[in-house]
C-alpha cells in the first residue's frame, strides 16, 4: 500500500528506467533493490506513477522541469504564481524510507 493512496506521484522516464535497472543488479552493498520494492513498486502497482519526458506541466503554474545531475533524468518542480517563482529539489538522505523533497528557494 503506497504511504500516500491519494498522490499522483510523476517522476521522469529516465530516472524511473535508471532505478529499475539499479534494482534488478542487486549490486552488494547497495539497497538499490529494496528501495525499489519499498517505494516503487507499491506506486507503479496502484497505478499512480506518471513517467514524463522533457518539460511537463502538471497543471497550470506547476511544472517538471529536467535538471541534469546526479542521476539520469533528474528533475525539479518549478511552481510559478503571481509572479513568485521557486524550485522544489528533490533529494535523499538516510535510510530508503527516508526520502524527502527539501524545497529550496531560486530565483531563475
Amino acid at each position: 500500500m503506497p504511504t500516500f493512496p491519494n498522490a499522483k506521484v510523476v517522476c521522469s522516464t529516465a530516472e524511473l528506467a535508471s532505478a529499475e535497472v539499479k534494482a534488478n543488479a542487486n549490486r552488494a552493498g547497495e539497497d538499490d533493490r529494496a528501495v525499489w520494492q519499498d517505494s516503487l513498486v507499491p506506486v507503479l502497482e496502484a497505478g499512480m506513477l506518471q513517467a514524463v519526458d522533457g518539460l511537463h506541466a502538471i497543471e497550470d503554474g506547476l511544472i517538471v522541469q529536467p535538471t541534469p545531475g546526479h542521476t539520469p533524468g533528474h528533475v525539479v518542480l518549478r511552481a510559478e504564481s503571481g509572479g513568485e517563482r521557486m524550485l522544489f529539489a528533490p533529494a535523499h538522505w538516510g535510510p530508503p524510507h527516508a526520502g524527502r523533497i527539501v524545497p529550496i528557494a531560486a530565483t531563475f
